[in-house]
């Protein structure tokens, strides 16, 4: 197991399927989601860069989410 499929995983498996779709409910990332490992399998050209945006930008969606629920 290499350290990119972790941090997709993350941004993928929990970020976005956990947090996004299952803790905070988000019905169009529901109807979204697909089965299968493809977050555990980087694509050998992918950059460590873009894995590591891939999980801020996952990170921020659900952060910007609950900052205006929250108010």
């Amino acid at each position: 197991m290499a350290l990119p499929g972790v941090v997709q995983h993350l941004a993928l498996d929990v970020e976005r399927l956990w947090f996004r779709a299952v803790v905070a409910g988000d019905e169009e990332m529901v109807r979204g989601l697909t089965s299968g490992d493809k977050a555990w399998n980087v694509a050998p050209e992918a950059r460590a860069d873009d894995v590591l945006d891939g999980y801020r930008q996952e990170a921020e969606l659900l952060r910007h989410r609950h900052h205006h629920h929250s108010r």
